[in-house]
């Protein structure tokens, strides 16, 4: 989930102790964070909602490209407005008011 660098910059790596949600984190690496805890669990179904509305846009690529190429069988349900994510899916549901409008 693209945490390879900020990992090596906390004093204990994974075992630091980063405080009640996260305090000591940026919002891109809660972010980052959470998407990790995720993809370790390799869920049969994964949803993702704006996964990436705090992260810069290098960041962003490089953390879809890693998605979309570990996502194997599973099911990502992903809810973006983003164009790129879009373009990757193998089919997108618009919706318009809560109804699906294709």
């Amino acid at each position: 989930a693209c945490l390879d660098e900020d990992l090596k910059e906390l004093p204990r790596g994974l075992d630091t102790m980063v405080g009640p949600k996260g305090v000591r984190l940026s919002g891109g690496q809660i972010q980052r964070t959470a998407a990790a805890r995720a993809f370790v669990r390799r869920p049969e179904v994964l949803v993702i909602d704006d996964l990436s509305s705090a992260l810069d846009v290098a960041t962003e690529t490089l953390l879809w490209d890693r998605l979309f190429e570990q996502r194997g069988e599973r099911t990502v349900i992903a809810v973006s407005h983003r164009p790129r994510v879009l373009a990757a899916a193998d089919l997108v549901v618009v919706l318009d008011d809560g109804r699906v409008v294709t």
